[in-house]
């Protein structure tokens, strides 16, 4: 499972989901992106991760690097959230509750 256990330096011992990614492999096919989509339902014109094109200034080499949900502490797509779709969960998991969201994509801009 992707969770590890925040260690013993932090006050409260809770679990953080967590994803490793080898960006070197990364070739910006979208795959993890579809795949995402597919697992969670997210209906049409929707995505709940991306890939973002990153270009080397000096050799002209591009870079890719997906991007998703965090599940950040100080989650800024809760307050983002016209409506309030996005909670925190008990477990300090960000959830999308998918019948509340208007697709309005004010959380990720």
């Amino acid at each position: 499972m992707p969770w590890e256990k925040v260690g013993p330096e932090h006050k409260r011992n809770i679990k953080r989901a967590g994803m490793l990614l080898d960006l070197d492999r990364c070739v910006g096919c979208h795959s993890c992106s579809v795949s995402c989509k597919t697992e969670h339902d997210v209906p049409l014109g929707g995505f709940r991760m991306r890939v973002r094109y990153l270009e080397h200034p000096e050799d002209k080499k591009i870079a890719f690097a997906p991007l998703m949900c965090m599940h950040c502490v100080d989650a800024p797509c809760l307050e983002a959230c016209p409506s309030k779709a996005i909670v925190k969960g008990a477990d300090d998991r960000v959830l999308v509750n998918e019948s509340k969201c208007d697709l309005d994509q004010e959380c990720v801009k």
